[in-house]
């Protein structure tokens, strides 16, 4: 990259949540984690979702409009490619470089079965409220996130895990509620993604702040001005990425921010249209009303326990532990 690039791309910055997926070197062995079901290590289950901007909702109040219909999501079953975890069709964010890994820091959530049955009721009465032309699915992986998504060459790895075990030290645990029910598109205008939001907290933010203060240390990206931390549930498909989206992707991250930027620029116009498109079909006040009775009636927390967080870099996965 030149060498005004970094300048460039701080103009840049999104302004928007991004989770992105990403697998990495395929000549390490995965390291195993003591509970499968809050954290899956496979690429296809790594975040579900790529990119993603343009707020379509947020629905703080449980209310349902007056005249709004009433949904029951237990009336809603999942098929078999929800419970089986179907891999969502995702696109790379980054072109594979031997030696890179892609990298990502997030918290898993406790009640990991309970929010993927909800969202698998979620996924079903999308599908339902749409004659199918959203094609809804649960995400393979529920997690909320902490970082941008990260490459670390691999003689970064443990440097960076130790930064963020120093910075995560000073970080009690804590807890955040789930308050509302968010919709994104990503920037190609390919995916929607419904999430749960997590309301905003000082703990949250220093946790995002030790992650950015680790990145920054290793010249990554830290997270975006806009901290709309949340845990998506399900995503279906809008269109195809375009023809070309990312030919011209580099392997410097900073490289990547302006092509971001620019895929941004092409394909703002189609993803407010598709984002207007959404808001309209999909009753989100209602559905939020429908989820938190849900929750009510099966006793699953509408809040996430945060005790830990979690590096994944390629294959590999670290627990850190906060104070």
């Amino acid at each position: 990259s030149t060498g005004n690039a970094p300048q460039r791309s701080r103009k840049i910055r999104m302004k928007r949540s991004l989770v992105a997926y990403a697998s990495g070197s395929e000549d390490e062995e995965a390291t195993p984690t003591a509970d499968p079901h809050r954290l899956e290590t496979s690429p296809a289950a790594h975040g579900g979702c790529t990119a993603k901007v343009a707020r379509v909702a947020s629905t703080e109040a449980a209310a349902v409009p007056r005249g709004a219909a009433v949904i029951d999501l237990d009336a809603y079953s999942a098929d078999e490619s929800d419970e089986e975890g179907e891999p969502l069709s995702l696109s790379r964010r980054f072109p594979h470089v031997q030696g890179n890994w892609p990298s990502h820091v997030i918290i898993t959530v406790r009640q990991y079965e309970q929010l993927r049955a909800l969202a698998c009721r979620l996924a079903a009465w999308v599908r339902a409220a749409t004659a199918g032309s959203y094609a809804a699915r649960a995400c393979p992986s529920i997690h909320a996130s902490l970082s941008r998504p990260l490459v670390l060459r691999a003689h970064q790895i443990a440097p960076f895990e130790a930064l963020l075990r120093r910075e995560f030290a000073a970080i009690h645990r804590f807890s955040t509620r789930l308050t509302g029910i968010r919709v994104f598109v990503n920037e190609e205008c390919s995916r929607a993604f419904m999430a749960l939001q997590c309301a905003a907290s000082p703990r949250l933010t220093a946790a995002i702040d030790a992650v950015d203060k680790a990145a920054s240390a290793f010249s990554l990206p830290t997270f975006y001005a806009a901290r709309e931390t949340h845990v998506s549930l399900l995503s279906w498909p809008l269109r195809d990425v375009p023809d070309g989206a990312r030919d011209c992707a580099e392997e410097s991250l900073e490289d990547q921010e302006l092509v971001d930027a620019a895929i941004r620029a092409e394909h703002g116009p189609a993803c407010a249209a598709a984002v207007a498109a959404i808001e309209g079909r999909l009753a989100l006040p209602a559905l939020w009303s429908a989820a938190t009775q849900y929750c009510q009636r099966h006793r699953v927390p509408l809040e996430l326990e945060v005790d830990d967080a979690v590096l994944r870099a390629g294959n590999k996965v670290f627990r850190i532990a906060l104070a």
